[in-house]
């Protein structure tokens, strides 16, 4: 349960990876977590 949409989750610094041109870059147990937490259509802010 992530809570209310002011609240925000740290996933880590991301310094280690390549950079990209705008996608969202993350570990395949991170993301996994997001999809099975998040309901379709709820938008997700990531920065």
């Amino acid at each position: 349960d992530f809570g209310s949409s002011e609240e925000s989750v740290d996933f880590g610094s991301s310094d280690s990876w390549m950079s990209t041109e705008g996608c969202i870059v993350l570990p395949e147990e991170q993301a996994q977590t997001i999809y099975q937490n998040v309901d379709s259509g709820l938008p997700v802010v990531i920065y």
